[in-house]
């Protein structure tokens, strides 16, 4: 069985974009940290499967435009306790899996709780975040702009919004033991996607299943739990029944398993999929892939053609606010490469191609998300999803 405590409250921090090998040691100074597969390389479907327990498949929320259904299990399931940060960076995401959840600060939370706070951690623009505020006033395609094709700056920004980020954790730690519910509240760190300096010829996120945007860490601190690396592998799909099993609860979710439940797992399901459209509206080219990852390594499959690969590719080289960057990169052919093949493997695969493929062929398509009535896509367009 697993040593996590049983609890009153859960600290949900979800920290924007932090690749696994940028905090894990960090991290696991603080509590005890598992490389995760996350759900999907974009924050809309990552952030559904941690509140929901189910791969992105299964609950149909491939965008910020979608939400799921209101018989899909979810974290507000457990209310009256879900609480969100009052601040509105995150909101759009978590609202597609709750769409109503009250606001508190941590400060203010009333007990018990579970307090979701989405801190833009590693995402651009890199390192310009105000913590009083939540965000930068400098959008990401104007960073980008700026910064045109200058890895090292990005890396050095990003590691200062990681570290900044981290250090946001360290101060919501402080909030609770300045209340004294240290003891009852046990903090779940956990990232929805990595992020690309360049590699494979892309800088960002979305579109590559490879393992700097597949892998994250997941940190559970609590006084009782020892600090350190954990060797087992975690899904995001595991985060709410693990939330469910430390809060007294037995919340059955499509997916994910409780790490009480003393049944690791070797591997897990990633998916991405985008439509682009053209000016009349008409779909003009359609993405998607789809993997498994195990501790080391991944096999990818595509689940578009090849001309709409080299569309989407093109279309980045030639659109994307970050094309300065693509453009001197020096991987374009990889970049294409990558787009355009069927399949992909990165690292050592945990299984056989053939029994890879039976796993995902197992993984259910049941497109059960639902659009949603209303989007901010101001805000969207200031991330650079638009």
């Amino acid at each position: 069985m697993d040593d996590l405590p049983r609890v009153s409250n859960v600290v949900l921090y979800i920290n924007d974009a932090i690749r696994y090998d940028a905090a894990c040691d960090r991290l696991a100074e603080m509590g005890r940290t598992h490389k995760t597969v996350s759900a999907s390389v974009h924050t809309a479907p990552s952030i559904t499967s941690i509140l929901t327990g189910a791969y992105v498949p299964n609950h149909g929320v491939t965008s910020f435009k979608r939400e799921v259904q209101d018989y899909q299990t979810t974290i507000g399931d457990l209310q009256p306790r879900l609480r969100i940060a009052d601040h509105d960076h995150g909101r759009a995401a978590t609202q597609c899996a709750v769409p109503d959840i009250s606001r508190r600060a941590i400060e203010d939370a009333e007990e018990p709780f579970i307090w979701i706070g989405h801190s833009p951690g590693g995402h651009a623009p890199y390192g310009q975040h105000n913590y009083d505020k939540y965000w930068s006033e400098t959008t990401a395609p104007e960073y980008f702009a700026e910064v045109g094709a200058d890895f090292e700056k990005m890396r050095t920004d990003y590691q200062r919004g990681v570290d900044d980020s981290i250090a946001e954790l360290v101060r919501i730690q402080s909030v609770l033991q300045s209340r004294g519910i240290e003891d009852e509240t046990l903090i779940v760190h956990v990232s929805d996607h990595g992020e690309l300096f360049g590699e494979y010829g892309f800088v960002g996120h979305n579109y590559l299943t490879v393992p700097e945007l597949v892998y994250t860490p997941t940190a559970f601190i609590h006084p009782d739990v020892p600090a350190g690396h954990d060797e087992r592998l975690i899904s995001h799909t595991d985060i709410l029944p693990t939330i469910a099993y430390a809060l007294g609860e037995d919340l059955r979710v499509p997916d994910g398993r409780a790490l009480q439940s003393g049944n690791p797992r070797e591997m897990a399901h990633v998916y991405f999929k985008k439509e682009f459209y053209s000016d009349t509206g008409t779909i003009n080219a359609n993405f998607g892939v789809q993997a498994i990852y195990g501790h080391k390594g991944g096999y990818v499959e595509s689940l578009h053609s090849r001309l709409d690969g080299l569309k989407m590719a093109a279309g980045l080289l030639l659109k994307s606010p970050k094309r300065t960057a693509i453009r001197h990169s020096g991987k374009q052919i990889q970049l294409f490469r990558t787009f355009i093949q069927s399949q992909n493997v990165y690292g050592e695969l945990p299984a056989k191609v053939d029994e890879l493929r039976d796993e995902l062929g197992d993984i259910g398509h049941n497109d059960n998300g639902a659009d949603k009535s209303e989007v901010n896509e101001e805000q969207l367009k200031d991330l650079g999803y638009l």
